[in-house]
C-alpha cells in the first residue's frame, strides 16, 4: 500500500471536528493526535492518512484541490460600525446614507457569493462520495 500522511495543525478548536469532516469526505482517515513544534512552543495538531492507491485517486484529489479553493474564496463580511455611521450623518447626511447603502450592497453580494461557493463545494463533496 502507498499511504500519503498529512499532518494538520489546530488553530482553532471550534472547527476542529468540521476541518477533519471536510477531509475525511475525500478519503483521508484519521490516525493520531499529536503536537508539533512551532515557534518557542508547541501546538496541537492531527494526522490523516489514505491510500494513494485507492480507485479513482487522481479524481478525488483533483476535486479535493477544488474543494478548498473554493473555500478560501469565501469572504468574511465586516459589519457597520456605529460611530462611521454616526460621523458620516452628523458630519453630512449624504455620507452617511452612501456609507449606509455601500455596506448593505456589500453585504447582499458576500452573502450570494458565499452561497455559491457553498453550493458549489457540497456539489464536489457529493461527487468525491460517489467515488469513494
Amino acid at each position: 500500500m502507498n499511504i500519503e500522511t498529512k499532518v494538520v495543525k489546530v488553530y482553532n478548536y471550534s472547527s476542529y471536528d468540521e476541518n477533519k469532516d471536510e477531509l475525511m469526505h475525500f478519503g483521508w482517515v484519521h490516525t493520531e493526535d499529536t503536537e508539533v513544534h512551532e515557534g518557542r512552543g508547541y501546538k496541537p495538531a492531527y494526522v490523516m492518512a489514505r491510500d494513494k492507491n485507492m480507485p479513482n485517486y487522481a479524481a478525488i484529489t483533483a476535486l479535493e484541490k477544488h474543494y478548498f479553493n473554493l473555500k478560501h474564496t469565501k469572504k468574511t463580511y465586516t459589519p457597520m460600525e456605529a460611530s462611521n455611521v454616526l460621523l458620516a450623518f452628523v458630519a453630512f447626511i449624504i455620507p452617511g446614507v452612501l456609507y449606509v447603502t455601500f455596506k448593505s450592497k456589500q453585504k447582499k453580494r458576500i452573502k450570494e457569493h458565499n452561497a455559491a461557493a457553498q453550493k458549489q463545494m457540497d456539489e464536489i463533496v457529493a461527487k468525491a462520495k460517489l467515488l469513494l
